[in-house]
């Protein structure tokens, strides 16, 4: 859909709509028949994406579209079709489309009136699949006024992660340096394994010590954000307002 926008767009040509996009992928189907064995709303997920991305390069809110980079991470995102169950939350598993029931780790359960919108498969380097599922509910106005008086303002400091207005400053920790020597080890040998030349086929060894090195990557990406997460936890139980301010901050 990429390829045909940009060629009408360099021809001067209108580009087409959401819906064209998608009634397009009828006689696509007919060309490349690979396309029916994937799920229909996942093509027409990303065919609004796309929609949505020129709509924000029309409105000067972004650049033209580009093609995704073969390193970035593989995902897809399926759409709850109204009135079915082509995805659905189970104990321990999750419905997907084409796929059937899925075994799975829940780490949060929804409410009874959330309704399903749609689900993310992604896959890390490390090899691990997660799923992203999107919910709609009703969320009543808050009426609640916070004390103001309870207030805290962050700033940015080069030596750290943040300082605060009563000069509390939060070390930013070293993950990385930690696993560096561990890392660098699986590099070396990843280095060697038939696969990492430019025109050599990857290997299954290459493949799994990849894994390998992903999955250190994982790990030291979920240190930084546990750590975040409970330092954000902890100024949000302790204060009511917080501020963060890329000014200098008034200090006695």
């Amino acid at each position: 859909m990429l390829g045909l926008s940009k060629e009408v767009y360099a021809h001067g040509e209108k580009i087409c709509s959401r819906n064209q996009f998608n009634y397009l992928l009828t006689n696509l189907k007919k060309e490349y028949p690979w396309l029916s064995e994937v799920d229909v709303t996942a093509l027409t997920a990303a065919n609004d994406a796309l929609a949505s991305s020129f709509s924000g390069f029309f409105a000067k809110r972004s650049g033209f579209p580009k093609f995704h980079k073969k390193k970035s991470v593989a995902s897809y995102t399926s759409k709850r079709i109204q009135g079915s169950k082509n995805i659905d939350l189970g104990a321990g598993f999750v419905k997907l489309p084409k796929l059937g029931s899925v075994k799975a780790k829940i780490h949060r359960r929804p409410k009874n009136d959330w309704s399903i919108k749609s689900a993310t498969v992604s896959q890390e380097l490390d090899g691990k699949y997660y799923v992203s599922i999107l919910f709609e509910f009703f969320q009543p106005e808050n009426s609640y006024d916070a004390d103001t008086t309870n207030a805290v303002a962050l700033d940015y400091v080069s030596n750290g992660l943040f300082i605060d207005s009563n000069g509390k400053q939060s070390s930013n920790h070293k993950y990385y340096c930690e696993s560096y020597a561990r890392l660098a080890r699986a590099q070396r040998k990843l280095s060697r394994k038939k696969g990492s030349g430019k025109s050599e086929s990857k290997s299954k060894n290459y493949i799994k010590q990849l894994r390998k090195v992903g999955k250190i990557h994982r790990h030291i990406a979920n240190q930084r954000r546990d750590n975040l997460h409970k330092l954000s936890t902890e100024i949000a139980n302790q204060y009511m307002v917080s501020v963060i301010t890329n000014m200098p901050l008034l200090r006695s």
